[in-house]
Parts: C-alpha cells; sequence; structure tokens
C-alpha cells in the first residue's frame, strides 16, 4: 500500500483482495476509519497529489485511479488498452505554474460512412463531454499546458475508441482537433 498524510491525519491506501483506504490519527496512529472503496484495483504502484483538488492520482496495473479522500471514493481516471497505446507504467506530476494557457477545445466526431456521430463521449484532462446531433464537441474556456494536446472519443455502445492527433493549444482562442472517425460508431 502507500500513505499520505492530509489534514493532520495520516491515510494508508492499499489493495487486499479490492482497494482500502484506512485513516489513523496522528500522534499514536489509533485506526480513525477502515475503508473499502469498492472497486479492484489491483496493485497500486504510484500515489500522487491532484495539485489544486486535494484529490490524488493512484497508478495500478495500467489504469490510473483518482481518489478523493473526502468522500472517500476512487474512480477510473484512465486506462490505456494493451496494444492500442500501450501500458501505464508510471506516472509523474508537475504543477501547471507560468506554462499554461487557456483554450476552447473543438471537434467533431464521426463515422465516415454513416456521418456525424451523437452522443458519442470525449475525454480531456478528466473532463467529460458529449457530442451534440451533428457530431461536435466542445470544451470551453480549459486550462491545459503548453505543449500538444489530445482528446479521446469513446462509443461506449460499441467500445470503439479513438484519439485526436497531437495539437498545440491557441491560447485564449478555440483550438480545433479536427475530425475524429470511430467506425461502426453511433450503435
Amino acid at each position: 500500500g502507500l500513505a499520505f498524510g492530509l489534514d493532520g491525519l495520516l491515510y494508508l491506501l492499499g489493495e487486499d483482495g479490492g482497494a482500502f483506504l484506512e485513516i489513523l490519527a496522528p500522534g499514536d496512529g489509533a485506526l480513525v476509519a477502515d475503508l473499502d472503496l469498492g472497486v479492484d484495483v489491483g496493485a497500486i504502484d504510484s500515489l500522487t497529489p491532484l495539485p489544486g483538488t486535494g484529490d490524488f492520482l493512484a497508478a495500478a496495473s495500467g489504469q490510473l485511479w483518482r481518489l478523493d479522500p473526502t468522500v472517500p471514493s476512487l474512480t477510473l481516471f484512465a486506462s490505456l488498452e494493451l496494444g492500442t497505446v500501450g501500458d501505464l507504467v508510471a506516472l509523474s506530476y508537475r504543477p501547471l505554474d507560468i506554462a499554461a494557457v487557456t483554450t476552447t477545445i473543438t471537434g467533431v466526431v464521426e463515422d465516415p460512412f454513416v456521418g456525424p456521430l451523437d452522443d458519442i463521449e470525449v475525454h480531456f484532462l478528466g473532463v467529460t463531454t458529449s457530442t451534440a446531433p451533428d457530431g461536435t464537441f466542445t470544451f470551453p474556456d480549459v486550462v491545459v499546458p503548453v505543449a500538444k494536446i489530445r482528446v479521446q472519443a469513446i462509443d461506449y455502445g460499441t467500445g470503439e475508441s479513438t484519439v485526436s492527433p497531437a495539437i498545440d493549444p491557441v491560447p485564449g482562442g478555440v483550438t480545433d482537433v479536427g475530425t475524429l472517425e470511430i467506425i461502426g460508431g453511433g450503435g
């Protein structure tokens, strides 16, 4: 398991047939709470703070989980499928400071044989939106690193997904990531 301090308490995140979170009192280490987080995450490899949120990101078995210790809850943040992008093996996180800009991200999701796809989930840095009936999506006024950005579109009905090309953000403007194609989408 992994340990971290928050608001004067010690938190132990571990996995033993499922993720659990133990909260210990300062000083004597008395058990304040022992909570089953209700998910099987596998081996937890690393835990890092998510700047500006009070939450943590836990890398576990090729997936990235977001831990909110105040609720507490553990939700899937990102998952990389073997053979598609590769396995997530480590996580390094640093706060965005002067190297960040605000932009609006737009694009379209379509099946090249059918046309625009409605109600497809699009993900960017832990934020999710859905496509409109004309296949368009928008992430208004998001803070992004001054680096190439990508979005991922997922059709949960068919299990198909795609990732946009890496695009430089347009500071203070609109960053169009173009058209993302999902063949057989909308099913």
